[in-house]
């Protein structure tokens, strides 16, 4: 059966529209960025998405959601701190950052009073073994001693690390801390931060290792392991050197325990030299670092981080009494946050400044104990909210343009906690449903008057979006929304018209010039009104 041409022009219209829309769609997988470090070079309709989406999560928050109900609590360091602590007013003078003390004077407080997990926000990749500080009785002692004390007798403290930088807590606070959690936060291409990755994977070299590459200036990330040997070259390009291994790929090392270098273990050895020379430790371990968030939930509800199931599109983390959380990943293996509440919500999260908390708890060394346990059995963060350039930690969210980022911590936890995760539709789905609304719109254009036929396109388009808003509010399930609409709607409709109202006007004109030579204009008009376009 053969269509009448009339009926392939907008049949040829449609198909070339939904094609160039598809198009669009695989634009950011067509042409990804060569280095990663955005999605894709062609944004363009993707941060249009973005823009419904942070509409939704805004709209969302009128709503109520399930949420971890007075579980989070927060410590700020704030200007006013910073201030105190500068100008001697508390009986001590120190700019930031401070001397590691005064955390482990915060530690302690909130242990005392029953804090269920504690965060530090706060990177502690280096050592201060001159500061000594005096505790009561006089006794004096190193300020980091004091601090990894504190973390030994709390238990339950997680150390910040950040893997972009490759920082991470000094060896010293890390054996005493309870883990350490990844900061690092991977903002979208509009600078707005949406999504987390879950983990990285890093190589933590022996401290041997780490002591020679400061002082040889070794690139430890280009480091080659093989087979007897580790190839390792230096940051100033000045060739290269080579620490050999034993057959079992530990270290080799001098009697003083001194790394040996640039020796090769298959060359002649000469007589006695086997003596001098011990077997060391591994030259380095591969751990897995999760992000902070992931790891406050998993304290709080005792989630094996280390038996994670990790699969192409989802991290399944289990827990006692057959706890199962489902996380959902991306195609480049990262989480979207639901945000779910404010740093400043105040019927969420109990906050407290660090000056304050750091008095009380030299308070009770006094003999004060009437303080109220305002953090027992609570998740704190202690974090930043100043706005000095050294302790400033600021960006963009879907519900603020301008906000600290110590709140990314508490919206993950607490995802985790409820279960309760951001999914987002595939490809294909997107797919599907641009082609089911561009022939829809297209039926419906086609088949109706121009006017009607507008009001019904933008009635499924108000439809569709209402659909899309209910299912993110209920469900946290993200449906695309612009090349739905404007390319799977209204793209077709428009296009249709103008087909309509260009070409056959031009036809109707034509017509009614043949027909007016043997027929009354007036008949002729009330024959072409009479007739519907099609």
């Amino acid at each position: 059966m053969q269509l009448k041409p009339v009926k392939l022009v907008p049949l040829l219209i449609t198909t070339c529209v939904l094609g160039f829309v598809f198009f669009l769609q695989a634009l950011p997988r067509l042409f990804p960025k060569a280095d990663d470090s955005e999605e894709t070079r062609f944004d363009l309709f993707q941060r249009l998405e973005w823009l419904t989406y942070d509409a939704r999560v805004k709209w969302a928050l009128n709503f109520a959601p399930p949420y971890a109900t007075n579980l989070f609590g927060a410590v700020f360091i704030d200007d006013t701190d910073t201030t105190a602590m500068n100008d001697g007013s508390l009986g001590y003078r120190f700019k930031f950052p401070w001397p590691r003390y005064f955390y482990g004077r915060a530690i302690s407080e909130l242990s005392t009073q029953g804090a269920s997990v504690v965060a530090l926000d706060i990177l502690f990749d280096e050592r201060d073994p001159e500061t000594m500080i005096r505790l009561p009785g006089n006794r004096e002692i190193p300020s980091d001693a004091y601090f990894a004390e504190q973390l030994r007798k709390a238990d339950n403290v997680v150390l910040a690390a950040e893997s972009k930088g490759g920082v991470f807590p000094a060896e010293f606070f890390e054996t005493n801390a309870l883990a350490v959690g990844n900061v690092f936060a991977k903002k979208d291409s509009d600078s707005v931060l949406r999504r987390a990755k879950p983990f990285v994977e890093y190589r933590k070299w022996h401290l041997t290792i780490q002591r020679f590459a400061r002082a040889l200036n070794w690139n430890l990330a280009q480091a080659q392991v093989e087979r007897g040997r580790i190839t390792i070259p230096r940051k100033d390009g000045e060739g290269t050197d080579v620490v050999p291994l034993a057959s079992d790929g530990t270290l080799i090392l001098e009697q003083d325990g001194s790394l040996i270098v640039n020796l090769d273990p298959n060359a002649p050895t000469p007589d006695g030299a086997a003596s001098k020379t011990v077997v060391g430790p591994k030259p380095y371990s591969d751990l897995r670092v999760w992000n902070l968030g992931l790891v406050l939930a998993a304290q709080q509800l005792k989630l094996d981080l280390d038996r994670a199931v990790i699969e192409p599109h989802r991290i399944v983390l289990r827990g006692p009494g057959g706890m199962v959380r489902s996380v959902p990943l991306d195609r480049q293996g990262l989480f979207h946050i639901d945000w779910s509440f404010k740093f400043n919500d105040r019927q969420r999260i109990e906050s407290e400044s660090i000056v304050r908390l750091i008095r009380q708890n030299e308070a009770r060394d006094e003999g004060q104990t009437n303080f109220p346990a305002k953090f027992k059995g609570k998740v704190v963060v202690i974090g930043s909210v100043g706005t000095g350039s050294n302790i400033s930690d600021r960006g963009a969210t879907p519900l603020e343009k301008d906000t600290v980022m110590v709140s990314k911590y508490w919206n993950v936890a607490n995802s985790v906690i409820m279960g309760r995760f951001v999914t987002r539709s595939t490809s294909v789905t997107e797919l599907l449903i641009i082609l089911f609304l561009g022939v829809f719109s297209a039926s419906l254009t086609w088949g109706l008057r121009v006017l009607l036929a507008l009001g019904w396109v933008l009635f499924v388009a108000l439809g569709y979006l209402a659909l899309a808003v209910a299912f993110y509010v209920q469900s946290r399930y993200w449906l695309p929304v612009f090349l739905p609409v404007a390319g799977g709607l209204l793209l077709p409709h428009f296009s249709l018209i103008s087909y309509r109202v260009v070409f056959e006007q031009r036809e109707r004109r034509r017509i009614k010039a043949v027909f007016v030579k043997v027929v009354s204009p007036d008949v002729v008009n009330e024959l072409l009104n009479a007739e519907r376009i099609a």
